[in-house]
């Protein structure tokens, strides 16, 4: 049982300070000597325990189990048969630790589940797919970032074997797609091509599309192909946002034409709030000096609506009496004074 003490995060802050009841954290960790001197690479220390009688598969209180430990942190193939000569068991193995092909076939020939082997392992060896696919992995709970950042070949055959296109990550629950447009935009087309729906809501924000999202991230080329797809192009956002209102605030100039050219609605609101008035809004809320560093982006937007046609009426002012209201700065004043 070893235990540790270490100053919280904030404690140095005199402002924090004042709400916490003490500056340090406690952490206790219970492990058996031998699951010890695995984790830290002791081999001659776990040799000489497994010497005298340690058992070569008790687990901790966590379930924990030294076999487990040789793979934490980087395959350690040498650590792993000193226990398994030992008589540690392979099926009690999550073969998702392993990190290499050849590792995999040596824990394999130990009688290792080859069902719970993960396609992380072929990340740096692509060539493998084949051997991998011939063990008959379960392909249901792989890691999305795993299998998306395979080559976009590998990608189609894993969805082809079996991997489902809905899968998740454990944390935001983002599906497939919307991880693959925030980044590894080249696996979308295989995405679509094997189900996956343009119509996919982000897991962090269920408000978000599919469509959404690639306008947020000015994804010109992913908004084309969501369209093609049959992605509806005006369905609101979060706060009732269209992706073209994303796009503009945003100041993603590509998206927003992209989305211009296919038909999307340049007078879109949010709620209450016109695209462009809300582009003026986000500009000249900096002060005059300010307003080219802070809001370059939005003006080059503020000025493709307005060539396209965006106008809006507020207060009885239309947009170019409403910036030179607001005190916008002559480039401003340019875009939209039409």
């Amino acid at each position: 049982t070893s235990t540790v003490t270490r100053r919280k995060p904030g404690s140095y802050i005199p402002i924090v300070q004042d709400f916490m009841k003490s500056h340090y954290r406690t952490f206790t960790d219970v492990e058996t000597p031998l699951y010890t001197a695995v984790s830290r690479r002791q081999e001659p220390l776990a040799r000489l325990l497994l010497a005298r009688g340690a058992h070569p598969g008790l687990p901790g209180p966590q379930g924990e189990i030294p076999l487990g430990a040789a793979f934490e942190s980087a395959d350690d193939l040498p650590l792993a048969r000193l226990l398994l000569s030992h008589g540690a068991d392979a099926r009690a193995l999550d073969p998702g630790l392993i990190d290499t092909p050849d590792t995999a076939r040596a824990l394999l020939r130990y009688g290792a589940d080859p069902r719970g082997l993960d396609v992380g392992l072929l990340r740096d060896a692509p060539h493998e797919l084949p051997w991998f696919l011939a063990q008959k992995p379960e392909l249901t709970d792989e890691d999305p970032a795993a299998l998306l950042s395979l080559d976009p070949a590998s990608l189609d055959q894993l969805l082809t074997a079996g991997a489902p296109v809905t899968l998740a990550d454990p944390v935001w629950h983002d599906p497939l797609l919307i991880i693959a447009i925030d980044s590894y935009p080249a696996t979308i087309p295989i995405l679509l091509d094997h189900g996956a729906s343009p119509r996919t809501r982000s897991g962090r924000n269920p408000d978000d599309t599919a469509l959404c999202v690639a306008a947020q991230h000015d994804r010109a080329d992913t908004i084309r192909l969501l369209l093609a797809r049959g992605a509806p192009i005006d369905t609101p956002c979060a706060w009732q946002q269209t992706a073209l209102f994303n796009a503009a605030a945003g100041g993603h100039t590509d998206a927003l034409l992209q989305l211009i050219q296919s038909g999307a609605d340049v007078n879109t609101r949010a709620g209450s709030d016109h695209v462009l008035q809300r582009l003026i809004d986000d500009v000249t809320f900096f002060d005059p000096s300010n307003q080219l560093t802070m809001g370059e982006a939005e003006i080059r937007a503020a000025r493709i609506l307005t060539d396209h046609g965006s106008t809006f009426t507020s207060g009885g002012q239309r947009p170019c009496g409403y910036a030179t209201a607001k005190r916008a700065v002559p480039e401003l004043l340019a875009a939209v004074c039409r």
